[in-house]
């Protein structure tokens, strides 16, 4: 027996599991008039979140409505907020509760979080809080934490527009109806967004630099309920791209992390270089739908499920994807252990019909 679990394990470790992410599309349901979906974050139960795109067929930046999916791409579910002209999904929770931004017909947007629950929404609005003194003129809620923590950004300023709300953005923590600001300085640069935050607290965020090009660059800050909110490192791109964003992160400090450089490459001028991060101890995992031209990142979950969408040939569409070891080399470990089993079996039946849980 000893010469056959010698052999099992020589097997295991001689053919190593070679891991890579598995990619699933996700589209919105089949139509003419879909100009795309996007993926925007994923619980630890697998379920994902997101928005796809219909034409107007008015020349405008389309309709949106929200879904979540499951992330082997099963159980689509569409919802829309009533009494708006368009939902768009953004975070989800491991309860199941989704924020995003509900706008109504004139454009004026207002963020939400949906109960995963029984499916009623809570406004997510700075407005809300009259110790906050602003007036919110736009807003969107972007993450969530498992505790109740929501992140965001709104604008005050009326020259903002759906194409321009970056530059205007303002970025905010909501948690117990207490809103907190979040702006990085002005001499670093403006148009601060708060992407996510995870249970301990630290979260993630993008501003755009003061260059004439107005660059997008990550943050990372900390908050603490009763203390408020700080930022503690504004990130420069370590794979040296001019532009980049961070998404989600995680409680074992996961993050997702787009790096945008133009390319000629892409029908858009631009290609996008998407990573998984260990934020904490450096690394990295690319992240790169098959065929496509670029692929850009916003959700992760605990198990490292990734979300976001990727250009291609036929369209814009979103995607999951999942870490598992290649095939071959699960079954080169389960013939290995397997071939430990026979024996045990054979030789070991006392010790195994001994064997009993202790309390």
């Amino acid at each position: 027996m000893k010469m056959l679990f010698a052999l099992a394990v020589a097997l295991a470790v001689a053919s190593p599991a070679t891991a890579g992410y598995h990619y699933t599309t996700v589209d919105g349901p089949s139509s003419a008039s879909l100009l795309g979906t996007v993926v925007t974050s994923i619980n630890d139960a697998g379920l994902a979140a997101g928005y796809y795109v219909n034409d107007d067929g008015v020349g405008g930046p389309g309709n949106y409505t929200a879904f979540t999916v499951n992330k082997d791409g099963s159980g689509f579910y569409s919802f829309s907020r009533p009494g708006y002209a368009q939902t768009g999904a953004a975070g989800i929770d491991n309860a199941g509760d989704v924020t995003g931004v509900s706008v109504t017909s004139l454009g004026h947007g207002t963020g939400f979080v949906r109960s995963g629950a029984d499916g009623s929404y809570a406004d997510i609005d700075p407005n809300l809080d009259p110790t906050f003194g602003v007036t919110s003129l736009y807003s969107e809620a972007i993450g969530l934490n498992n505790l109740g923590a929501v992140t965001g950004y709104y604008t005050t300023d009326p020259a903002a527009t759906v194409g321009t709300l970056a530059q205007y953005a303002h970025g905010f923590i909501e948690f117990g109806g207490v809103y907190t600001a979040v702006d990085v300085d002005p001499l670093d640069g403006y148009g601060t967004q708060v992407t996510s935050i995870n249970d301990l607290g630290l979260f993630t965020g993008t501003y755009l630099d003061n260059s004439a090009d107005h660059f997008s660059h990550p943050f990372l800050g900390v908050f603490a309920p009763g203390a408020g909110a700080a930022i503690i490192a504004l990130d420069t791109d370590p794979f040296g791209a001019p532009s980049s964003s961070i998404g989600n992160i995680t409680d074992n400090f996961y993050s997702t992390y787009n790096s945008l450089y133009p390319c000629a490459c892409s029908p858009t001028g631009f290609a996008s270089a998407a990573y998984v991060l260990d934020v904490a101890f450096g690394g990295y995992e690319p992240i790169a739908v098959p065929g496509a031209f670029f692929t850009n990142v916003f959700g992760i979950n605990q198990s490292t499920d990734v979300t976001g969408y990727y250009l291609d040939p036929t369209g814009l569409h979103g995607f999951v994807a999942s870490w598992v070891p290649e095939p071959a080399s699960w079954l080169m470990m389960i013939a290995g252990f397997g071939l430990t089993g026979v024996m045990l079996r054979r030789r070991e039946r006392g010790f195994a019909q001994g064997f009993v849980a202790r309390g």
